[in-house]
């Protein structure tokens, strides 16, 4: 019963501690432009850079004018943690939609703005969403999946800790009954 017992603790505690890497997601690093930037001229593309691979399935940047104007030109390339979307000449603020989906599967969605030629008035105006049309605009991700990574951090260790005290108690129980078995044992050679 030890035996077994510890045999399950060593596999449980072998997957809890695997499970991390593997359920870790990709996260945007940085933009180009960066988000808020103003620029003297337009780009040609805009670039998503994630701190791990991204799929080239769901991926998806829409560049549209304070007017809504799309600028985005072509599909989205992909270069492993690197989406690159080209984009037309465009002036005013300019506004990033994206969508991707990380190599585990995790769906990833935001929005960030820069500023081309003089910046308006209004420094929020950079990041002011143009209206876009359903069929345009990435998904939008629940807000309960932000802490999603957090959640999934802590369920391993605490699956661990209860496994490990259940399996301690098992075992307990177990040389406790030995002895009193033992005990009779002997009283009834006796």
């Amino acid at each position: 019963m030890r035996r077994a017992a510890i045999a399950l603790l060593l596999a449980l505690g072998a997957v809890v501690l695997t499970a991390p890497v593997a359920s870790a997601h990709s996260e945007l690093l940085s933009t180009s432009p960066a988000r808020d930037g103003v620029l003297a001229a337009a780009p040609t593309e805009v670039v998503l850079t994630f701190s791990t691979a991204v799929q080239k399935t769901g991926a998806a940047i829409v560049v549209t004018t304070a007017d809504g104007t799309r600028l985005d030109d072509g599909p989205v390339t992909r270069d492993g943690a690197r989406m690159i979307q080209r984009v037309k000449a465009g002036s005013g603020s300019v506004n990033v939609r994206w969508r991707a989906v990380s190599d585990d599967g995790h769906p990833l969605t935001g929005t960030f703005g820069y500023q081309v030629g003089a910046p308006s008035g209004d420094a929020g105006a950079a990041t002011t969403q143009a209206p876009v049309s359903a069929a345009q605009a990435p998904a939008e991700r629940p807000p309960a999946a932000e802490s999603s990574p957090l959640y999934r951090r802590l369920l391993g260790p605490a699956a661990l800790v209860i496994a490990g005290l259940a399996l301690g108690i098992a075992a307990w129980r177990s040389g406790k009954h030995s002895k009193t078995n033992e005990l009779v044992s002997k009283e009834h050679q006796s």
